[in-house]
């Protein structure tokens, strides 16, 4: 078996990041790695540098993958210079996997969980903080589409394509909530109708506007909305490591239901 580079690179990263077993004697790869780095300071102000780790092939040469693309994230990382994490992903179930990334240093303590709730909810304040105005709209306008794109990639560290957004706001009983104080955007959310269960498909509140009672207005109305459209249960999937986000839906009355993916990494 042969470790190397990928000559073409692997989804989307540059050679240098990707990593490939091959079988020197067929050519075939047994098994690749390859390190992404993430601009993570909308979720993870505290440690906005992430690189994710996505690894593929059987135990005997993953752990020669994950050395070297471990090394390939280090490096990374200290080019950066700010506080990072190092995380990969790891199905529910896929105990072996997660064996090998805890042999290697990972910690398994964040994943993204779902979670979930009935009426009635509870601790929603009666009306927004002073200042601030609210609007629910589906997002049609041009602009404030594009605006949305960009905040959604500075808060996921992932980008959302205009077809992709489109699909979105097409979904049956799409709304935004929008809270807007006098120095700008103090937080949104985005919600739509699955069956009857309600969905937040998106949630985000202003750093200095956190603890005041932006978000939970915002649910409030949220649920109020999706209540009129017979949606009874609402559903919310977040990361565990987001403790803002997740404390907030938590405090709301939603509880954890599912773990989705284990996302264990390494601080630095």
């Amino acid at each position: 078996m042969m470790l190397r580079n990928s000559r073409e690179g692997l989804g989307g990263q540059a050679p240098e990041n990707a990593f490939e077993m091959i079988d020197e004697r067929s050519g075939a790869v047994l098994g690749s790695c390859v390190a992404t780095p993430e601009e993570r300071s909308g979720l993870f102000p505290e440690r906005p540098y992430h690189v994710r780790l996505d690894l593929s092939g059987d135990e005997s040469v993953l752990y020669k993958l994950l050395g070297a693309a471990l090394a390939r994230a280090r490096a990374l990382c200290a080019a950066d210079g700010r506080p990072a994490r190092i995380y990969a992903h790891c199905a529910p179930e896929d105990q072996k996997t997660l064996a090998i990334l805890k042999e290697c240093g990972f910690r398994d303590d964040d994943g993204l969980v779902r979670l979930t709730a009935r009426t009635p909810l509870k601790g929603f304040p009666a009306k927004a903080p002073t200042g601030c105005v609210v609007v629910q709209d589906a997002l049609e306008d041009e602009r404030e589409q594009r605006y949305f794109m960009e905040r959604y990639e500075e808060f996921t560290g992932k980008s959302l394509s205009l077809s992709q957004l489109e699909a979105m706001i097409h979904r049956e009983g799409f709304r935004r909530i929008l809270t807007v104080a006098p120095t700008g955007m103090a937080g949104e959310v985005l919600v739509w109708k699955d069956g009857h269960r309600g969905v937040v498909e998106f949630f985000d509140t202003a750093r200095r506007w956190r603890n005041l009672g932006v978000a939970g207005y915002m649910l409030k109305l949220a649920f109020e909305y999706l209540q009129s459209l017979d949606a009874w249960e609402l559903r919310a999937d977040v990361r565990a490591k987001a403790p803002y986000a997740l404390h907030t839906l938590e405090r709301a009355g939603l509880v954890q239901t599912e773990l989705l993916e284990r996302y264990p990494g390494i601080d630095l």
